[in-house]
């Protein structure tokens, strides 16, 4: 009777003394004496460890892809730097056998070589059934050259290790020391092609 007394004055004032005779009841300690407000070992709960590790990183802002490059090809420009016909108002004319063909000439340190020696006379031989060719007086200047070119059909060409003009009938491979001095304009080519054997013709500077 007084133990349940004391329980509920206890529950009334503190509810921390409720644990106290608890466990003073279950143990058959006596409930008499001051109540210090300890409690038992058993009765202390340690708080929960807090988690290790570093927060994960915030990523802001924008995540910018690496450019690509842009390279701008210039539509007057062929390897070598040279300026290709569209840009060239230079013109020579090429007459032989009572035909005339055209050729729009490149700009480049060869080509105006070449042009200071015009009017010309001289003589053109086939070669490989896939040119024309002559044998210039002097050499070209090369400055600034290419090391070599791919011609096409129609390319007037000067062949440096030679010496030599080469007027291209045919399609032909890269070549070393092949440098494009100007191209023939439409119809031109075929009538070069048609022609066998050595034959003369004559060049001369248009504009």
């Amino acid at each position: 009777m007084k133990k349940n007394l004391a329980l509920a004055l206890a529950t009334a004032l503190d509810p921390v003394l409720v644990v106290f005779f608890i466990q003073s009841s279950l143990d058959g300690s006596p409930v008499s004496g001051a109540y210090d407000g300890t409690l038992h070992p058993a009765e202390v709960q340690s708080p929960a460890p807090a988690e290790s590790g570093p927060a994960p990183a915030t990523v802001t802002g924008t995540v910018r892809e690496p450019a690509e490059d842009t390279v701008t090809i210039n539509e007057n420009q062929i390897a070598g730097g040279d300026t290709v016909s569209a840009g060239s108002t230079v013109r020579i004319k090429i007459t032989f056998n009572d035909e005339e063909v055209m050729v729009r000439m490149h700009d480049n340190p060869t080509t105006r070589d070449f042009l200071a020696m015009l009017p010309l006379t001289v003589t053109l031989e086939d070669y490989a059934g896939t040119e024309k060719i002559t044998r210039l007086s002097k050499r070209l200047s090369t400055k600034d050259a290419p090391a070599g070119s791919d011609p096409s059909v129609g390319d007037f060409t000067y062949y440096s290790p030679w010496g030599n003009i080469a007027i291209f009938y045919q399609d032909f491979g890269y070549a070393d020391g092949l440098i494009i001095l100007g191209s023939i304009e439409p119809g031109g080519v075929e009538k070069v092609a048609r022609m066998n054997g050595d034959f003369t013709v004559t060049m001369e500077r248009l504009g």
